[in-house]
């Protein structure tokens, strides 16, 4: 494919697939503002066409008649697990009035395939639609603008939902990054009772699973939408997962269980309609990515030192 266009890039999961797609040797375009950080991409940037868009969808046309993309690959959001009023129109402006903006400019340009990133979070329950926060309804608002650009361009697109993603050098708050801060500084970290089921999917079967809805997007006739889950083999509850993290890291984590309550809506059992496109594919299992993610780190340390 000549040309993919990412948004999203300088985050880790974008970041990932950018470096992914060029060593696939494709032609690779990125969105990003002014004041974003390309640290994640600094081995790859000479081989990225950078764009500089400032929020004003003339801007974004003007780049997709320039980048020609024949794809796009759609990870910029904001996450906010529990929102707060003050939220509420970055949630909009970031998940859903960007997103619109983008797909006018897709239209525009004549882009045929396009790859859209979701939340499990959408089906609360399992439900067909049922988001359990604000960010998941912003998520799935956004699927449901897409349908109008499907039915008047000649576009096709894969929306995949994401459970929970980890890997080396991941910079987000989330669980492993939580896990590996205590480990090192031996500090008490307050948790829910920890039986929620989690299912912590590697970075390189994230990416894996990006590149598989690429080859299956362009399988697919204009107009058609299609949405998967991306998630690995087997599921744990967030204390199964702290056990792992200490056999395999040989380090013992200060977490005190239940000190805190569960968020509102907090997802117990991870459930979902969509086929997962990994189903066939032998994902890392968690012991195995801990051990990877922790070795990659080690092994950086110790050229730098």
């Amino acid at each position: 494919m000549k040309n993919i266009l990412l948004t999203g890039a300088t985050g880790y999961i974008g970041s990932n697939i950018a470096r992914r797609l060029v060593l696939d040797g494709h032609n690779v375009h990125i969105i990003v503002r002014p004041s974003s950080k390309l640290e994640l991409l600094s081995d790859i940037k000479h081989h990225l066409n950078i764009h500089i868009i400032e929020g004003k969808i003339s801007n974004l046309v003007e780049v997709f008649q320039t980048a020609k993309p024949e794809a796009v690959f759609h990870l910029a959001a904001l996450f906010i697990a529990e929102h707060k009023a003050e939220d509420v129109d970055r949630l909009i402006e970031s998940n859903i009035l960007f997103g619109t903006q983008l797909l006018e400019a897709c239209k525009t340009a004549g882009v045929k395939y396009f790859i859209n990133t979701g939340t499990h979070w959408q089906n609360y329950n399992g439900d067909t639609y049922n988001p359990a926060n604000l960010y998941a309804a912003t998520k799935q608002a956004f699927e449901c603008i897409s349908k109008y650009y499907m039915e008047t361009s000649q576009m096709r697109m894969v929306t995949l939902k994401l459970v929970d993603t980890y890997g080396p050098f991941d910079p987000r708050p989330k669980v492993m990054s939580l896990f590996k801060r205590i480990a090192k500084s031996g500090e008490a970290l307050d948790m829910s009772p920890g039986e929620q089921e989690m299912g912590f999917l590697y970075i390189d079967d994230v990416v894996k699973g990006f590149m598989l809805a690429l080859e299956y997007v362009q399988k697919m006739k204009p107009h058609e939408q299609q949405s998967f889950v991306l998630a690995p083999n087997e599921f744990c509850s967030l204390k199964e997962a702290a056990k792992i993290f200490q056999q395999v890291s040989g380090c013992s984590l200060n977490i005190n269980w239940g000190k805190r309550g569960y968020r509102n809506r907090e997802v117990m059992k991870i459930m979902f309609k969509e086929t997962n496109l990994l189903k066939d594919t032998q994902t890392v299992t968690l012991a195995e990515g801990i051990k990877k993610m922790l070795d990659i780190e080690a092994s950086n340390n110790d050229v730098r030192d």
